[in-house]
């Protein structure tokens, strides 16, 4: 238990005394090497799920063009088979076309086509050179049988039949009966052969083939009979002819039905299966490629998956370490920084008690405190030096103030004395001129009082008269000030209106930018539940819609993202709106409060311009007093002027005698302040 305590007090003090600046880059490192993995981790999933995706539309491409082919080899073979029954050209050019399409089909193939894909496509080309092959036999046969039919088959029974009714007419001619039943039979008897030959021709059997060869014989039998009844040469030409085109038709029929049993035979025999290893071939690539895009969905499922779960343990892992970074540079930095803090502002208040923590780290935080108390040992002694000198100074202070008193007394007993005796002598002095200038005072007096109140009285006057002029005009100052001051609160108020409205279409548009925030949020919560119910069908659709889930998975993921970030810019757009609201009723009050004031104005102009007009009519009044004080001054100061011619000698004897008393008690009043400030210092 002490070994586990020893070892983690010494990783304690090794986090302790790391540098401030190694901590914080050692902190942001960790914190960015997760993000590193984290980063490396996505981008090594994104990069399989790349090559997945790659592989699957590479797929993709596979299975197009693998259908492509089977498509139109099923096109082509269909109008191979109606070539091959009817023996029509169109069939043959659509073919043609068909066979280009493809081969272009098998070109594009070959170029993306690689592995097992190859091998098959190799068989599909194999076999498809084979069915060209038959298929261009078959051609030159169809065209042989076109020619058969068409220009020799055709053409001959109509000439046959052309040539008995010939025969049919000049027997009846004639009037012989058998000749003309031979004729009439012979030709039913072509027209079953057409029929029965058509038959065997459209579509050759044993029975429609037997049937012809019957008639061609009943034929022989009849003209045989013909010719036997036959009496003019033109009838015996025409039964000769009619052999010949029977025994033309004959050969062409069975060269006919020879070109049409080896087309038949490459149709239903080497073209067939040609087409059955083809549509083989195609069928084992679809297989390939179905299997194929079922592992790349595994694959990229089972990435995505491990990607998913990496990066949110390595994200855990992130948080945790971040979260345990912090807590460790709160506690080792932002504690011992506030407790220095609170340190340092106690000692700034003359608090030299203080302990200063942190001493003991090793990092910028313990030199700092180290610092710190230096400071505090620094001011300690500038404290206790401070005492010291105060105390001298006293002491000093205290001696000089012995020597300063004791030098005072000694002045005192020395000039007190003649200070005194100057002074008796100057007071005797004065009052004996006072005697001698108290008639003349008395006789002067009066006037001089009443002169001096007349002065008095009209200096007053003129001093009222020129209050009252700047009253006046200190007044109409007032006025066109409080005049100004009630146009500027006006103007505030409309000021005040103007911002107001303007804030109030801010709060408007705020209001809009809500609205539009709650429109944004209601279609992420409808793509939301499309992208929901998409990923209900997909799971309905199974293999087929896993593709299609996570599409949709994507499609979700992004509803939520925008739900989000709509849901926070709500957030904002309520803090401006209330701030708005708050603007609008702060404008509100200040264009109350302005309204008052201009009020308060007009109140107060308007009683300035009484207050001016009184002040005005007081201004008239003094100044007519005035012009009566001066009046009455002038009078007084000829009776003045009289008593003092009287009272001058008086008043010379006791302007002598005071001014002697004064300057004995100048001379005393400085002797004592001389010896007060010695006293005192």
């Amino acid at each position: 238990m002490n070994a586990l305590t020893e070892r983690v007090a010494r990783k304690g003090n090794f986090i302790t005394n790391m540098k401030v600046k190694i901590k914080i880059l050692a902190g942001f490192s960790t914190v960015l090497a997760v993000l590193v993995i984290i980063s490396g981790i996505g981008y090594f999933s994104f990069t399989s799920v790349n090559k997945d995706v790659t592989a699957y539309t590479k797929n993709v491409e596979i299975s197009t063009v693998t259908n492509e082919i089977e498509t139109q080899f099923l096109l082509l073979h269909g109008n191979v088979r109606e070539f091959a029954a009817s023996a029509d050209e169109k069939f043959a050019r659509e073919a043609e076309g068909v066979l280009v399409k493809l081969e272009s089909s098998i070109k594009h193939a070959d170029q993306i086509f690689s592995g097992e894909h190859k091998v098959q496509l190799e068989k599909i080309k194999k076999a498809l050179e084979i069915y060209k092959k038959d298929f261009v036999v078959s051609e030159e046969l169809a065209k042989e049988y076109n020619h058969l039919v068409n220009d020799i088959l055709n053409p001959s029974a109509k000439k046959f039949i052309a040539d008995l009714k010939e025969i049919q007419k000049e027997v009846i001619a004639e009037g012989k009966g058998d000749p003309r039943t031979y004729a009439g039979i012979a030709m039913r008897r072509v027209l079953a052969l057409q029929v029965s030959a058509n038959a065997t021709l459209a579509r050759y059997d044993d029975q429609s083939y037997q049937s012809a060869q019957d008639d061609f014989m009943r034929l022989e039998v009849l003209l045989g009979s013909l010719k036997k009844t036959a009496t003019t040469p033109h009838e015996q030409e025409l039964i000769a002819e009619s052999k010949d085109l029977l025994e033309k038709y004959k050969t062409s029929f069975e060269a006919a039905v020879e070109d049409s049993k080896k087309i038949h035979h490459l149709v239903e025999g080497e073209i067939a299966q040609a087409g059955r290893d083809i549509i083989a071939a195609a069928e084992t690539l679809k297989k390939n490629a179905a299997e194929l895009e079922v592992q790349i969905r595994q694959s990229t499922t089972e990435n995505i998956i491990a990607a998913e779960v990496e990066m949110l343990a390595i994200s855990a892992i992130g948080i945790g370490v971040g979260l345990l970074l912090a807590w460790l540079l709160g506690n080792g930095i932002a504690n011992p920084v506030v407790g220095m803090t609170g340190a340092m502002r106690r000692l700034a208040d003359g608090d030299l008690e203080t302990e200063i923590p942190a001493q003991g780290r090793g990092d910028e935080i313990g030199q700092m405190a180290q610092t710190v108390q230096v400071f505090k040992d620094n001011a300690i002694r500038v404290k206790q030096m401070e005492a010291e000198q105060k105390e001298a100074e006293k002491r000093a202070e205290e001696e000089k103030r012995r020597m300063m008193h004791a030098m005072a007394d000694d002045f005192e007993s020395s000039v007190g004395g003649i200070v005194q005796t100057v002074s008796s002598a100057s007071t005797e002095l004065q009052s004996s001129a006072q005697s001698m200038a108290t008639v003349s005072e008395q006789t002067s007096s009066q006037a001089t009082t009443v002169a001096a109140a007349s002065e008095e009285a009209a200096t007053n006057v003129q001093t009222v008269a020129s209050a009252a002029e700047e009253l006046s005009s200190s007044i109409s100052e007032i006025s066109r000030q409080v005049s100004q001051s009630t146009q500027i609160a006006n103007t505030a108020v409309s000021e005040v209106d103007g911002a107001n409205k303007k804030v109030q279409g801010l709060a408007e548009a705020a209001n809009k930018i809500g609205e539009v925030v709650a429109l944004i949020t209601d279609i992420a919560d409808q793509t939301n539940l499309l992208a929901l119910n998409a990923t209900i069908e997909a799971a309905r659709a199974g293999e087929a819609g896993k593709g299609f889930a996570v599409v949709a998975s994507e499609v979700k993921n992004l509803a939520n993202q925008t739900a989000k970030a709509t849901e926070e810019i709500g957030i904002q757009i309520s803090g401006i709106q209330g701030a708005t609201q708050d603007a609008v009723g702060a404008i509100d009050s200040i264009g109350s409060v302005i309204g008052e004031m201009s009020e308060i104005a007009g109140a107060i102009a308007a009683a300035v311009e009484e207050q001016g007009a009184a002040t005005q009519e007081i201004a008239r009044n003094v100044e007519q007093a005035a012009a009566g004080t001066s009046e009455v001054t002038s009078n007084i100061s000829k009776v003045t002027e009289a008593s003092s011619q009287t009272g001058d000698a008086a008043s010379q004897v006791l302007s002598a005698a005071g001014e002697l008393s004064r300057q004995s008690e100048t001379l005393r009043s400085e002797v004592d302040k001389f010896l007060d400030q010695i006293r005192k210092s």
